[in-house]
């Protein structure tokens, strides 16, 4: 299996977290992929094998949103994917739709040109499968009209910042009513600040026991702002089916198991053809 992880363009950076490429071969017993929700959005092309959800095969390309609880894909054979991880209120900005809680099929017809370039290219050579992507999405950021301070740059300014995103701090940034933060924010994003607040500190959790499985999970839940320990174990066990200890247990194996198959992260603009710096 491997992993490439690329930084994307600085005009893209306030609406994309990373580009990255993979391949991986799927066969029992290690057939399957599970996805904990977390604060991202992924815009994925896939080519060689398949991905299954229950009986439903994915299209070659789909997105997938917001999710509220983990999600279990099947693969079969060698997938190549070629991806781009939006932050949640970058999806709207750069493809001028809300995102779902779920997993989309078909993104729009717009797509079908670039998914057939990405599906030509990534077998041989998925760094340029991904740099035809992010060309396509640092097109949509230069068209982009920038006007006034808006839901987005106050999202990304309390993440920031590390403070709570309420409709409350949104409407005071935005110089909205709260009810008019609310209605914006669940437009851009498709879910309420009160949601993406709850997957944004899952997600650290996550990541936190993921690079470090012995964690104290007191001092872990007081950190990211739990109410208390109980309170971290049923909200990460509500995202991600399993309690903070037993996921804990699973990142060390995991993270055992990467280090003996070499697995490779990078994050490398200069091995992407065609990017440039500004």
């Amino acid at each position: 299996m491997t992993h490439v992880q690329y930084t994307p363009h600085p005009l893209l950076q306030p609406y994309i977290a990373s580009l990255w490429t993979a391949e991986r071969t799927f066969a029992p017993p290690h057939s399957q992929l599970d996805i904990l929700p977390d604060s991202y959005i992924e815009l994925v092309f896939t080519s060689g094998g398949r991905f299954f959800l229950g009986q439903r095969q994915l299209p070659p390309y789909f997105v997938l949103g917001l999710l509220d609880q983990p999600v279990q894909l099947q693969g079969q054979g060698t997938i190549i994917t070629v991806a781009a991880r939006f932050f949640a209120w970058g999806f709207a900005a750069l493809l001028g739709r809300s995102p779902a809680t779920a997993i989309h099929p078909p993104i729009g017809d717009d797509w079908v040109t670039i998914a057939a370039q990405i599906a030509q290219l990534a077998p041989h050579n998925p760094a340029a499968a991904s740099a035809a992507l992010h060309e396509v999405l640092l097109t949509r950021a230069l068209a982009l009209d920038i006007g006034a301070y808006s839901i987005d740059q106050a999202t990304r300014q309390l993440l920031a910042e590390g403070l709570p995103i309420s409709s409350r701090t949104l409407a005071d940034r935005c110089h909205l009513s709260r009810r008019q933060a609310e209605r914006k924010f669940s437009h851009t994003i498709g879910i309420s600040a009160k949601q993406l607040e709850r997957r944004v500190r899952f997600q650290q959790a996550r990541d936190a026991l993921w690079r470090m499985p012995a964690s104290r999970l007191a001092e872990l839940a007081t950190q990211l702002g739990y109410a208390d320990q109980a309170h971290f174990a049923r909200e990460f066990k509500a995202f991600s089916g399993r309690t903070p200890r037993q996921f804990a247990a699973e990142a060390h194996l995991s993270r055992e198991e990467l280090r003996r198959q070499g697995v490779a992260f990078l994050q490398d603009m200069a091995s992407l053809p065609g990017y440039t710096e500004p």
